[in-house]
């Protein structure tokens, strides 16, 4: 079968002036492979492609494609309605906004990420506060490393586990085994399961696993 090998580049900032037209590998005994690939930045593609039926998971790309500051009110409002269509939503809507959230901060700084969220507070109805705790709890990584403040980053990790908790199982959000987690990376893990969660008992799972594995 044929192969078709691509780069991918995700910010016009980040990428690098010239590429090699293929990718060589090579073994001491002679065993030899090239790959000419074709490179794809994202920049240069119509935002047009994310709102097309059978594309929603490119949703969360739009700020990273051709016009697409100028789309970030239809894509969170496209993310919104996949909420009320879960067999047209690729991902949970908490991850999907997750992802805009993080992709955003690849190619704006956080004055420009702040005023999205202005813009998306006065003309959209999906609540800001979701996209806030993606943007300032990066904020808050950013300064306590700056700072260095290892306490105050993993309190703005358990705040952001929280947060999600408040909305999706408010009765969990309290839970005092998440201030026993100490590590930075087991906070982080136990955000993408909360994420993930659809139960109150696989959240509590998820709470007490972590725990158990970063006592080790």
């Amino acid at each position: 079968m044929p192969v078709a090998s691509y780069a991918v580049l995700l910010a016009e900032k980040y990428a690098p002036s010239k590429l090699p037209d293929r990718v060589v590998y090579q073994e001491d005994d002679g065993f030899r492979i090239e790959a000419p690939y074709q490179v794809v930045r994202l920049w240069e593609l119509d935002s047009s492609m994310a709102f097309e039926r059978g594309c929603e998971a490119l949703l969360p790309w739009v700020l990273l494609l051709k016009g697409g500051e100028a789309d970030l009110e239809r894509a969170a409002v496209a993310i919104e309605g996949l909420a009320a269509q879960p067999g047209m939503a690729p991902y949970p809507m908490l991850v999907m906004v997750n992802n805009l959230a993080t992709l955003a901060t690849l190619r704006y700084d956080k004055d420009v990420i702040r005023h999205f969220v202005e813009r998306l507070g006065t003309r959209m109805t999906l609540s800001t506060d979701l996209f806030v705790d993606s943007w300032l709890y990066k904020d808050g990584v950013a300064a306590g490393k700056a700072e260095g403040k290892a306490e105050g980053e993993v309190e703005g990790k358990r705040g952001s586990v929280r947060s999600v908790l408040r909305r999706r199982f408010p009765e969990l959000a309290e839970l005092p085994e998440i201030e026993q987690i100490a590590s930075c990376d087991a906070i982080d893990q136990l955000l993408l399961a909360v994420i993930d969660a659809r139960t109150p008992d696989e959240v509590y799972l998820a709470v007490r696993t972590t725990l158990s594995a970063d006592k080790r």
